[in-house]
């Protein structure tokens, strides 16, 4: 998350098996862009998740998925917001979102 907040865009739901799309959800309703090594630059990876997920372990998420914010209205009308965490990194954000989403095949072979 930037100084700012983070940087939202909603989107339609995505096809299963986008190109560069990690889906620790199959099901899920947002997708997080991790890390963009420069403004405007490609992020490093993006995930679909669970905004219920996010919302149970992290208290920002859940206030972000109220409907007081716009990314909650969102998903309440079938939309899936695209969250970009530029300053977050990549590799220590998806081992974090795998434990939430109870996907534990985490990154063991670096």
């Amino acid at each position: 998350m930037s100084a700012t907040g983070p940087i939202t865009s909603k989107r339609p739901k995505p096809s299963p098996g986008q190109p560069g799309l990690l889906e620790l959800d199959p099901e899920g309703n947002v997708i997080l862009a991790i890390g963009a090594p420069d403004p405007g630059a490609q992020p490093k990876k993006r995930f679909l998740v669970s905004s219920k997920v996010l919302s149970l372990a992290l208290p920002v998420f859940s206030k972000m998925f109220s409907l007081h914010f716009s990314e909650g209205i969102w998903v309440r009308n079938g939309e899936v917001p695209c969250i970009s965490l530029e300053e977050d990194d990549a590799d220590i954000t998806e081992i974090i979102l795998r434990l939430i989403h109870s996907n534990h095949m985490v990154l063991w072979y670096t």
